[in-house]
């Protein structure tokens, strides 16, 4: 019971792997990113948020004010009168700046709320929750913080015995289809935008410098994330530039995409397939296409996924259960396609669509999509008409998709396809379709494409 809960041994290591490496790259000079709570301790339980310790790393606290720059500011421990456990934070009296302080007596002590209120200032959509700042959602718990070297302590957990098979699959369901990991993740790549090149070196040098497989492929999954990302800001053409700086844009692309493959077994590489369509290279994006197309089988993982009979006799097999979870993923997950804010890979079709949000697309319906364009481009009306078939059939079955939001936007690409091809009507049905589909109706950008064939 206590395993269908919280997941056996192997995964909560596996966790808080993730955990670490993606904290690791999200280091930057003034501030620590730390996954913490429940989650980031390797349990992903049900109905959980997602807790985040931010350390800022420019202001010290100390018990003792140190020899070092005496002339400097710093945080001092004040424990006289406070609760066990618990510790005022002094400022030292020579510094001039008591910004989010409060004044007792003729001493400055550092103030939570204002510190608090301060971060809500610049962040509308937040409230305060506790000790932390939460999203308006509920989603996110987030909680800036200060570092004072404390001792370690060690932590057990005791495991009741089960067929080792049954908790390789329960781990894998478990895992691929955790809220948790998703919304993680997507606080990464928020990061990432921020620090870009020092992620990336980080990242390099550590998937270079790792010996242990396990945190290899971890590093290297997190990379293939970074260059998509990173891909995607990369400007391809330019009515300022000329022909050598257009190349060298090309090959700088084409080589983030090539680092972009490790993630999955097909999102990434329609990410390449895009790149091909948007340099108006249809043919050999369609190539791409078709071979991501034959990878999309009923037997993959998806996310959010609930496991099937083939599922649990293909996980029973020694070759794939010797594989890390991350390790796997690359050969049997099919991910959901996703375009930044603003994306230089996305299809001008869909340029709408990434004006002020991301976009996230179930892999199987954008192969169709592109596939769709590519012919389009290419005169070819017949598998024109032929893949615009295969687009809607997939929607319709929710082939490797389970998720609502990503259900909702494949109606949206369906009335672009539809649109595209004359079929007015019909397109504004698809829409109608998205738009009721979609949870969040504020960033859903098939009202507007209603609007525009008003």
């Amino acid at each position: 019971m206590c395993q269908s809960i919280v997941g056996t041994e192997d995964n909560v290591k596996q966790i808080r792997l993730m955990n670490a490496v993606r904290d690791d790259l999200s280091i930057h000079k003034n501030e620590i990113s730390i996954t913490s709570g429940s989650y980031g301790e390797g349990l992903d339980m049900r109905g959980s948020d997602l807790d985040i310790m931010y350390v800022v790393r420019h202001i010290k606290v100390y018990d003792v004010k140190p020899r070092l720059n005496p002339n400097s500011a710093y945080l001092l421990m004040d424990t006289d009168n406070v609760k066990p456990g618990f510790t005022q934070l002094r400022l030292d009296s020579k510094c001039t700046s008591y910004y989010n302080c409060v004044q007792l007596a003729d001493k400055y002590y550092l103030s939570s709320s204002l510190w608090k209120k301060d971060i809500l200032t610049k962040n509308l959509d937040y409230t305060i929750h506790g000790p932390c700042v939460s999203d308006k959602d509920g989603l996110y718990d987030y909680a800036e913080c200060l570092h004072y070297q404390v001792s370690s302590f060690s932590a057990s957990m005791q495991y009741f015995n089960m067929e080792r098979n049954l908790l390789y699959i329960n781990d894998v369901e478990k895992t691929t289809s955790s809220t948790l990991l998703q919304l993680a993740n997507n606080s990464f790549r928020g990061v990432f935008k921020i620090l870009h090149s020092s992620s990336f070196i980080r990242g390099i040098q550590k998937t270079d410098s790792c010996e242990k497989s396990s945190i290899k492929y971890v590093y290297t999954y997190y990379m293939s994330m970074m260059s998509a990302v990173r891909a995607q800001s990369i400007p391809l053409n330019s009515a300022y530039s000329n022909n050598k700086y257009q190349y060298r844009q090309y090959k700088s692309c084409l080589c983030t995409l090539l680092k972009n493959i490790h993630h999955d077994a097909v999102s990434e590489w329609l990410m390449l397939a895009s790149f091909f369509y948007k340099t108006k290279q249809y043919t050999r994006a369609v190539r791409i296409i078709m071979d991501c197309i034959s990878k999309c089988t009923f037997e993959k993982l998806y996310p959010y996924i609930k496991m099937s009979d083939i599922h649990h006799r293909l996980f029973k097999l020694k070759s794939l259960q010797k594989k890390s979870i991350v390790h796997l993923w690359k050969y049997v997950l099919v991910d959901d396609i996703r375009f930044e804010v603003n994306s230089l890979l996305i299809p001008d079709e869909l340029l709408i669509e990434v004006d002020y949000y991301p976009l996230r697309i179930p892999s199987s319906v954008y192969a169709c999509f592109l596939c769709f364009l590519c012919h389009y481009h290419l005169n070819d009306a017949r598998q024109c008409r032929d893949t615009l078939q295969g687009l809607q059939l997939v929607i319709e079955c929710n082939y490797l998709n389970a998720d609502l939001d990503a259900k909702a936007a494949a109606y949206n690409l369906l009335g672009v396809a539809l649109q595209t091809v004359g079929e007015t009507e019909t397109a504004r049905q698809a829409y109608l379709q998205s738009a009721e589909l979609h949870i969040d109706p504020t960033d859903n950008p098939a009202r507007k494409r209603v609007f525009l064939l008003e």
